[in-house]
């Protein structure tokens, strides 16, 4: 990986792997988390970028969202087509992400996402907040691919 600025990640030309890069934010029970990506550049022949949340260490729990088609997965499972139908992420588009580990009402965290102004949609209610903390995470494949973190 390749860092381009403090803000900027690049993948480097190995087209054959999907790297996991985990953000510095510590994501604690009983917290409330916003925070957001644009996808700044993909790579035609693998457009695929994976965003969401794994445990520390890249440790389980792990829930990501596909941006081709937003589907879904949990621990590595089969990804899961999104409800209302599939949605694609492009270049220049903006990711707002929000996890909800208040553990208000339920002992389990919920992730959320919105693309550039439209409304928040919940994609996982169950995120388990016994295992400890977690970070954002987004996975990249693809000569090329540029994910940037932006100031909330």
């Amino acid at each position: 990986m390749r860092r381009t600025s403090h803000e900027d990640w690049q993948l480097p030309g190995d087209s054959s792997s999907a790297l996991p890069i985990a953000g510095s934010l510590r994501l604690d029970k009983g917290g409330l988390y916003l925070w957001t990506l644009q996808v700044v550049r993909q790579c035609e022949d693998r457009p695929q970028v994976h965003f969401g949340i794994h445990g520390l260490g890249h440790a389980r729990p792990w829930r990501l969202v596909n941006t081709s088609r937003c589907s879904r997965s949990r621990d590595d499972g089969p990804w899961i087509s999104r409800p209302g139908g599939d949605v694609c992420i492009s270049e220049g588009d903006f990711i707002h992400c929000e996890a909800d580990f208040r553990g208000l009402q339920v002992p389990l965290g919920r992730f959320s996402f919105a693309i550039n102004e439209g409304p928040f949609e919940v994609v996982f209610e169950d995120i388990p907040l016994v295992h400890g903390a977690m970070n954002p995470v987004v996975a990249m494949g693809g000569d090329g691919t540029m994910v940037r973190v932006c100031a909330t």
